[in-house]
């Protein structure tokens, strides 16, 4: 795969998809001269229509438009004024600017496309340092839809005038994509769904055109054929998966992990885009990925910064390899036993991961005692797992080759679940008739933020606030009830579905849709008589009052089996 710069030309872009303003607001200017200001650069010639996009020698190559302005301010962020092209071919630019000083004056140039998207008052254009990608057309004519372009410099003012020049430079990135279907399924104005690890849809621009504020989130890409050009938020380590269905049937493609830089454009020939192999997906076709999808906000824990993985984590005994459900409402209930093991478990025994010496993931003995038993001895006092070859996420990791000792993939401490339930807005709610908990990316007292978040899904409901960790009242299920999947995408909300739970005393297992619980990494180890009691902590939640707390952390039995969800690190 070629990784072309893209060309420094002075290029033309509309910007339609910019919204909001930035803290660096873009006020206008209280004293200086107004000084008419000729600005001027070299570029490659080009037609004077907006269309003209093309691919050149591995580059996006541009050419001025004859409606183009720039936004000029200080280097504060104060508007000086607009510069209008007079020639398109030239690249030649003049206006009046208001605020400068005789001599040097250090100024920053912003294009934002076309007379419509920069409205000839100034005071208008604080509202442009914002970019929305999270849905795209997909076309290499579109890319300039979602384009910033940029450039700082200096006017030397002598007397009522100035001459400038000045090179503007790309902010984001660019792709090229094209979807291949193992069963010869072609596309025809299909809705395909990127999403992955590190892969942004909005994000705010500083004054000097580096990006400041990140959204992570998934983009969407209308009406394509498969043939898809996209406009990236740089970052490292991005893994996309791509997602689509077709009559009914469901699709999905993996990249591995990659650096996206600006001021580039990533494909693979002149013409041809990265290869991405789609593959027919059943519901609840468990093939382990090689990277899991993130979903959800950004959680700060200590130093690192984290966000969780799209679905529960589950185990293929026949192939002894890892996975996490494409979806947050999968669930199968099964675990291990010493015989008829499933081929697909979501349940697991504490500490149990498959690896090293484990022969498979919670392998119960005929006493339905966790195996090993030499993991639990009076001298191994095993509090915290997480970031040791007892959590999940280390064995998960492994699989994927990365470095399991950086902790990339952790199951949450029990200190980590309870900052995550404490901090969120929490909340009981049904997706496609599954019950299970929401949590939705804003604070967990902020009941207006979470109106706003539920109404951009289409739902409507006055009476909600955030439930607290510790409550015994049973939790109400009905008030948000969601048709599907992408709802909880465009909610940008984990969900942690009622997947039940297993027992020593079940050979099986129970209360599916009525109650479930989430591993922690964390365990206690305590003398019960004359016994040694080694647990581990869980989050539980309930749809039926079981006698206790209907949500809460609490002890529980290693040998229990119960749900795990990963986070995975993203700093």
């Amino acid at each position: 795969m070629n990784h072309c710069l893209i060309k420094n030309f002075l290029a033309a872009a509309i910007l339609s998809a910019l919204t909001s303003c930035t803290s660096d607001a873009l006020d206008t200017p209280s004293s200086g001269k107004t000084v008419k200001v000729t600005a001027r650069a070299s570029v490659d010639h080009g037609d004077d229509s907006r269309s003209a996009l093309s691919e050149e020698n591995g580059s996006i190559a541009f050419a001025w438009s004859s409606d183009d302005r720039l936004l000029v301010t200080d280097a504060s962020g104060t508007t000086l004024g607009i510069l209008d092209i007079d020639n398109a071919r030239s690249g030649t630019f003049s206006g009046t600017l208001t605020g400068l000083d005789e001599g040097r004056n250090d100024i920053n140039i912003y294009h934002f496309g076309s007379s419509d998207a920069l409205s000839a008052s100034a005071t208008d254009a604080s509202s442009l340092l914002s970019l929305d990608i999270s849905s795209q057309e997909g076309k290499l004519t579109s890319l300039r839809n979602t384009d910033m372009m940029f450039a700082s410099t200096s006017a030397n003012v002598t007397g009522s005038e100035a001459t400038i020049s000045f090179t503007v430079t790309r902010s984001t990135g660019f792709a090229h994509y094209k979807l291949n279907f193992t069963d010869g399924t072609t596309l025809s104005g299909n809705r395909v769904t990127v999403s992955g690890t590190n892969l942004y849809n909005r994000c705010t621009f500083n004054l000097d055109g580096s990006i400041a504020d990140k959204t992570p989130g998934d983009i969407t890409v209308e009406n394509s054929d498969g043939d898809i050009y996209l406009t990236i938020i740089p970052e490292r380590d991005m893994a996309l998966t791509f997602t689509v269905t077709v009559d009914g049937n469901s699709y999905l493609g993996t990249l591995p992990s990659r650096t996206y830089n600006a001021n580039r454009f990533f494909r693979k020939a002149q013409g041809e885009g990265i290869e991405v192999t789609m593959d027919a997906v059943g519901e609840n076709d468990n093939t382990p990925s090689t990277e899991a999808t993130l979903i959800g906000p950004e959680i700060t824990l200590g130093d690192n910064k984290y966000r969780f993985t799209g679905g529960n984590l589950f185990f293929n005994t026949k192939n002894r390899q890892w996975g996490v459900f494409g979806s947050q409402t999968e669930y199968v209930t099964k675990r291990g036993w010493n015989e008829d093991t499933p081929e697909i478990i979501d349940l697991f025994g504490w500490g149990a991961t498959g690896i090293d010496n484990a022969r498979q993931p919670q392998y119960w003995n005929a006493n339905k005692t966790l195996y090993p038993s030499t993991q639990e001895t009076e001298n191994q006092n095993i509090n915290e797992i997480k970031a040791t070859q007892y959590d999940w996420g280390t064995a998960y990791g492994r699989q994927l080759s990365v470095d399991v000792h950086d902790g990339t993939y952790v199951t949450p401490t029990k200190d980590e679940w309870n900052t995550i339930l404490s901090t969120f807005f929490i909340h009981p709610g049904t997706v496609n008739g599954i019950k299970g908990l929401l949590i939705l990316p804003c604070d967990n007292s902020d009941a207006t933020k979470a109106k706003e978040i539920l109404s951009t899904v289409g739902i409507s409901q006055d009476d909600i606030s955030s439930i607290k960790l510790g409550q015994t009242d049973a939790l109400d299920y009905t008030k948000i009830v969601l048709d599907s999947n992408n709802q909880l995408t465009a909610m940008n909300s984990v969900f942690l579905p009622l997947a039940g739970y297993s027992s020593p005393s079940l050979n099986g297992e129970k209360n599916s849709g009525l109650t479930v619980y989430y591993w922690a990494s964390s365990g206690s180890y305590r003398a019960a008589g004359s016994n040694k009691v080694a647990n581990g902590y869980c989050v539980r939640i309930a749809n039926e009052n079981l006698g206790s707390s209907d949500f809460s952390i609490s002890e529980w039995a290693r040998n229990y089996g119960n749900c795990v969800r990963l986070l995975k690190k993203i700093n």
